[in-house]
């Protein structure tokens, strides 16, 4: 049946981590420099992923992102790895199969 759960989970992967949250795209690029500076071994090789959204109370603001990591305990073990530099790291599912 094609509702059979997938245990390697779908081609595209769930996991993003979050970094920071910033006003501009443009601030979202300089602080992602920023990052690359801070933790060059942990995002060698990994790409910027910016997600624009609305709040209620601050306008608009860009999430700073990065992944996609192939699942949940890779996207915690590299937030593990970030936060020992004292930088915020959440992970977030995004929604699977766009």
């Amino acid at each position: 049946s094609s509702s059979q759960p997938s245990l390697a989970g779908p081609p595209s992967a769930d996991f993003v981590v979050q970094l920071a949250s910033v006003k501009t795209r443009d601030g979202a690029r300089r602080e992602w420099r920023k990052l690359q500076s801070r933790f060059p071994e942990a995002l060698s090789g990994m790409a910027l992923n910016l997600h624009e959204t609305k709040l209620s109370r601050q306008g608009t603001v860009i999430r700073v992102r990065t992944g996609p990591f192939p699942g949940f305990s890779e996207a915690v073990d590299f937030c593990a790895q970030i936060r020992t530099g004292r930088q915020d790291c959440l992970v977030v599912r995004t929604s699977g199969g766009n």
